[in-house]
This record gives structure tokens, sequence and C-alpha cells, in this order.
């Protein structure tokens, strides 16, 4: 019985992006918090592009993202990221040498 069961072959089913019965979170309005203009000629980047640049997993990003910390665009149910949004956060979020950062 177990050649035959060897023998069989056993295929994986491939689940698009997003299935599997997961509800997906809704944002109401108050989810945007700021529009900005999006330069055309400098594409946006995915959070893979965007963590790599960062040097941080890009589930880490996404949460946060998820959260409100770093600045992100939603197109459906893609996110993307703007480099000269993420430069400015970095900027804003520097914490000067010699000072612990405060705990929230």
């Amino acid at each position: 019985m177990t050649g035959v069961m060897s023998a069989m072959r056993v295929e994986k089913r491939v689940r698009p992006v997003g299935a599997g019965g997961r509800a997906q979170r809704r944002r109401g309005a108050g989810a945007t918090r700021g529009r900005h203009a999006v330069d055309a000629s400098q594409p946006l980047m995915d959070a893979a592009d965007a963590a790599e640049l960062l040097r941080v997993p890009s589930t880490w990003l996404l949460m946060a993202a998820r959260d409100g910390r770093v600045p992100h665009h939603r197109i459906g149910r893609y996110v993307r990221f703007d480099l000269d949004e993420l430069r400015t956060w970095l900027d804003e979020t520097r914490v000067p040498m010699g000072r612990r950062p405060r705990k929230p």
C-alpha cells in the first residue's frame, strides 16, 4: 500500500494572493493622513524594494505602514512607497547622537 502512495504525485495548489477566506480590513476616510502629489518620473516601490533600501524586513515595513508609522500609498490592496517621502520620514525620525529615543 505504501508503494502505491509513494508513486502518487501530490500537486501543490497555488492560491492567488489574498485568497484563503481572510477578511480584509477596509479603511475609512480617516486612514489617509494626507494626500501628496506623486512624481511620475520616479516610480513607486513595493514593500520588498523599500525594505531592502531601509535594511529592514518587508514584514516590519508593511506592519509599520498599516499602523500609520511610515508614509505609504494604498492602491487597492497594494501598498507602495515613495522614495522622497521615505527620505523625508527618515530625516524626521532621526535620533541625535547621545540621546536615547523616548518610549511612547
